[in-house]
C-alpha cells in the first residue's frame, strides 16, 4: 500500500498540469451531476414492505378478524424471506403487512405474496370480494395534499365535484410516471337506485329476485347479426348499456308479463340518483370539500414528479364545476425538501466561510489557505459525481453527512500544506537544498 501511494504522489508531481486538468474536470462533472442527482427530503430507509388489504362489508370486526384476518395470516406466514407479518382488523376492512429482509426486491417479494394469495381465496368466504396487493409507495410517501371547494357553498356541487376528482383528476394523476396513488377523500360515490315499491310488487306478482335479474340481464351488448351491401358488411347490435343520468332507460325496462301486458320497472319501483353511504368526510376550513392525496414510488424523483403534477393541475382547473375552486396544497414533499435542503446549504456555507477565515488567522498566508481550500469543492463535487452514477438521492442525511466530513477533509488538507511549507521553509535555510519536489514528495509521504 505504501509503494502505491508513493507512485500515486511521484505521477500527481511529475503531470501536475495533468492534475490540474483532472480537477477542473471534476468539477464540471460534478457540478452536472449534482444538477442531475434526484432531490429527496429522507432516504429509502424501510426495508421492502408489502401490504394485503381485503374488503368484508358487512362484516364486524370479530367476524373480519375470525373470517378473513386470520385464514389470511396463516397462508402468508410461510412466505420466504419474511421477518414480520402484522395485521390490523376493523369493521369491514382487513389489513396485513408484511416486512421482508433488507435487499429483497420488492417485485419479488410481491410476485411471492401474489402467489400465495391465489391459494388463500379458497379459505376466504366466497361472497367477499378478493384480497388486494396495495400500490408501492416511500416510507414518506404522501407527496402532496390539496382540496376542492365550492366558493358559493352550494350543497350540489359537491357531488359534481366528486365526480371531476373521480373521473378526471384521479386518471389524470395516475398517469404520472412515479405516482403510486390517488386517494379521493369526502363527498360519495353517486350511483342509480331502484326503490322498490311492496304494494306495487305484490299486486302485479314480481319478486325481488324477478326485478333484480330483469336489471342485470337488460345491461348488455347483444348482436343480432350483419347486413350485406355490395363490397361492405356492416354489423348489427341492439345497445342495452345505460348512460348515466337517463333514468328513463331503467324505467322503461320490462321485466315480465301480465295480461299480454308488459311489467316495467317503473310499474313496481322508483328509479333516483342517489349516493352510496358515505365511509367518512373531508372538510377544509371548515367546509365541505374534496380532498386528495397523491403518493409516490420510492424511486420517484418527488421535485419532479410534483413539477409534473402541478402541470396537470392547472390544466384541469379550466375543467373545474361552475363555481368550484382549488385551494393551495396543504401539505408539498417538496416544499420540506427545498426548507430541509436549504438550511443544510446555509450552514455548509457558514462552516466554509468560518474554515475561511481560521486558515487565514493560523496559517497566515492567503496562498497556503487557498490550496486548503481546493479540497472542499473537490471532495463535495467528486461525492456528487459518485452519488450520481450510483443512483443515490441527495437528501438531508447525506447532506449531514457532507457537512460532518468537511472538516475532516479540511484537516487533512491543512496539515498536508503545512508540512509541505514548513519543510520548503527548512530547505531554503540550508547551505545545500534539495529539489523543492524532492521536499514537497516527502512531506506528503
Amino acid at each position: 500500500m505504501n509503494a502505491l501511494f508513493d507512485a500515486v504522489i511521484r505521477g500527481s508531481i511529475k503531470n501536475r498540469w495533468l492534475v490540474l486538468l483532472g480537477a477542473v474536470v471534476l468539477v464540471v462533472v460534478g457540478v452536472w451531476s449534482a444538477r442531475k442527482a434526484h432531490l429527496d427530503a429522507l432516504p429509502n430507509f424501510a426495508p421492502p414492505i408489502v401490504v394485503v388489504q381485503a374488503e368484508a362489508r358487512g362484516l364486524g370486526s370479530a367476524d373480519v378478524e375470525r373470517l378473513v384476518t386470520t385464514p389470511l395470516e396463516q397462508s402468508l406466514l410461510g412466505v420466504p424471506d419474511v421477518t414480520r407479518v402484522r395485521s390490523t382488523t376493523a369493521a369491514g376492512l382487513s389489513v396485513v403487512q408484511l416486512t421482508f429482509e433488507d435487499g429483497v426486491d420488492v417485485f419479488r417479494a410481491r410476485q411471492l405474496v401474489g402467489e400465495r394469495l391465489a391459494e388463500a381465496r379458497a379459505r376466504l368466504p366466497a361472497t367477499l370480494p378478493p384480497p388486494q396487493l396495495a400500490p408501492i409507495t416511500a416510507p414518506v410517501g404522501a407527496l402532496l395534499r390539496f382540496c376542492y371547494t365550492d366558493a358559493r357553498e352550494n350543497p350540489a356541487t359537491l357531488p359534481a365535484l366528486w365526480r371531476f376528482a373521480q373521473w378526471k383528476v384521479e386518471p389524470r394523476l395516475s398517469a404520472i410516471d412515479g405516482v403510486a396513488r390517488v386517494t379521493v377523500h369526502g363527498g360519495a360515490a353517486q350511483r342509480v337506485e331502484v326503490r322498490p315499491e311492496p304494494a306495487a310488487m305484490l299486486a302485479r306478482g314480481v319478486s325481488l329476485e324477478m326485478l333484480g335479474q330483469a336489471l342485470a340481464g337488460a345491461q348488455s351488448l347483444a348482436p343480432l347479426g350483419r347486413v350485406e351491401s355490395g363490397s361492405q358488411r356492416q354489423p348489427l347490435r341492439a345497445a342495452g348499456l345505460w348512460s348515466w343520468g337517463n333514468t328513463s332507460q331503467i324505467e322503461t325496462t320490462a321485466i315480465t308479463t301480465r295480461n299480454s301486458l308488459p311489467v316495467r320497472v317503473a310499474d313496481v319501483a322508483r328509479v333516483t340518483q342517489g349516493a352510496a353511504p358515505a365511509v367518512g368526510a373531508a372538510l377544509y376550513d371548515g367546509q365541505p370539500a374534496i380532498c386528495l392525496q397523491v403518493d409516490k414510488l420510492p424511486w420517484a424523483d418527488t421535485l419532479h414528479v410534483t413539477s409534473k403534477i402541478e402541470s396537470a393541475l392547472d390544466r384541469l382547473d379550466a375543467e373545474l364545476p361552475p363555481g368550484a375552486q382549488r385551494h393551495p396544497p396543504s401539505f408539498r414533499q417538496a416544499d420540506f425538501i427545498h426548507t430541509s435542503l436549504g438550511e443544510l446549504a446555509r450552514d455548509m456555507a457558514i462552516g466554509a466561510v468560518l474554515v475561511i477565515f481560521i486558515l487565514l488567522a493560523f496559517l497566515r498566508s492567503p496562498r497556503l489557505a487557498l490550496i486548503s481550500l481546493t479540497a472542499l469543492p473537490l471532495s463535495i463535487v467528486a461525492a456528487a459525481t459518485v452519488f450520481f452514477v450510483r443512483g443515490v438521492t441527495i437528501n438531508g442525511m447525506v447532506l449531514g453527512g457532507l457537512a460532518v466530513a468537511i472538516g475532516e477533509v479540511v484537516d487533512d488538507a491543512i496539515v498536508d500544506v503545512e508540512n509541505i511549507w514548513r519543510r520548503l521553509q527548512h530547505n531554503a535555510d540550508r547551505p545545500d537544498p534539495l529539489p523543492a519536489l524532492q521536499i514537497i514528495h516527502d512531506a506528503s509521504a
